[in-house]
């Protein structure tokens, strides 16, 4: 059996890992839980001697009372050992066509993959803190201060700019990957927020995605699984009348290049869990 228990989590949904063990045991163990240990030891036995709790003749029992916590990683522990002795994960280390025609909507993966963020949701990432590094240079706005425009401008510049910060603030994230060892095959998961253990850009590299098949995306089909109009939305709470209209004139050839498409053969996936 391959080792699975030495992860580093990026992500881990632990509301779904709790349902599925539900679904699988009837129950779910929450919390430590209380082991006793007893010993057997002789009368006198030196330090031992004190632990002594009952006699019997010449030796005596001693109990030792510990907890143990069933944390979240743990549990995901547990949920891998209940789908590999029913034979329901498939590890995919390299991939091909036969395993891609094999594969079935809910089956549960194990990818080897190397993900990436859309191109947009990383400039995103970076524009957020602009305004806070223009502040600094505030005690110094009049020697900044050009025939070309004053600080205060440049900081209502900044702050429209730092509106695409808000393609980096939402409930969910999506990610794009490809199995390692062949990038002919495409998928996509929407992580959410709330289970993300890392900074959002450590999500990027090799790591395993662990999640169920949510559909496919077939040879000659693609579709469209990130776009920048949470971002234009954004941005226009920073502009005036004028400039919203300018923008409205604009805003798809902006948005040509922040459009994330993915192309069959490829899949969408329900994430669970992600690590290293």
């Amino acid at each position: 059996m391959r080792m699975r228990s030495l992860r580093k989590f990026l992500y881990l949904d632990t509301d779904t890992i709790t349902d599925y063990l539900a679904a699988l045991e009837g129950s779910v163990l929450v919390g430590p839980v209380e082991e006793t240990q007893q010993e057997t030891v002789k009368k006198g036995a030196g330090a031992n001697a004190k632990f002594l709790k009952a006699d019997l003749g010449s030796e005596g029992l001693t109990q030792t009372h510990q907890k143990r916590a069933f944390n979240p990683a743990a549990q995901f522990q547990h949920l891998c050992d209940l789908l590999e002795s029913k034979d329901a994960i498939q590890f995919l280390e390299s991939f091909d066509e036969a395993i891609w025609n094999q594969l079935e909507k809910g089956e549960i993966l194990e990818i080897e993959a190397g993900i990436r963020l859309p191109e947009a949701l990383v400039l995103a990432q970076g524009v957020r803190g602009l305004p806070s590094l223009v502040k600094m240079f505030e005690p110094f706005k009049d020697f900044l201060d050009t025939g070309e425009g004053t600080f205060e401008e440049t900081q209502s510049q900044v702050n429209m700019i730092s509106g695409f910060g808000e393609l980096a603030n939402t409930n969910e994230i999506l990610v794009l990957f490809e199995a390692v060892g062949n990038p002919d095959f495409h998928f996509t998961a929407r992580l959410s927020r709330q289970y993300l253990l890392c900074d959002l850009l450590d999500l990027q590299g090799e790591a395993v995605v662990f999640g169920k098949i949510q559909r496919f995306i077939e040879q000659g089909q693609s579709e469209t699984v990130f776009s920048l109009d949470h971002g234009l939305d954004a941005l226009t709470a920073y502009l005036n009348r004028k400039q919203r209209r300018a923008l409205a004139k604009k805003s798809p050839k902006v948005g040509e290049g922040f459009v994330e498409m993915l192309g069959g053969p490829g899949l969408i996936l329900f994430p669970i869990a992600i690590y290293r």
